[in-house]
C-alpha cells in the first residue's frame, strides 16, 4: 500500500463524511489532523 495525502474534498468523497463531521471527528481525536504542505496548503 503507497501511503499519500489526501486533500479535504478527496477525504469528503473516499470517506463519504461531510466537512463538519471530519472537523469534529479531527476535534475527538477518531482522525488524523491535517499536515502543512506549503505556506497555504494542507492535506
Amino acid at each position: 500500500m503507497i501511503d499519500r495525502l489526501l486533500r479535504r474534498p478527496d477525504v469528503e468523497a473516499v470517506t463519504g463524511l461531510s466537512r463538519s463531521s471530519l472537523y469534529a471527528k479531527m476535534d475527538s481525536g477518531d482522525f488524523p489532523c491535517p499536515v502543512r504542505i506549503g505556506a497555504r496548503a494542507v492535506a
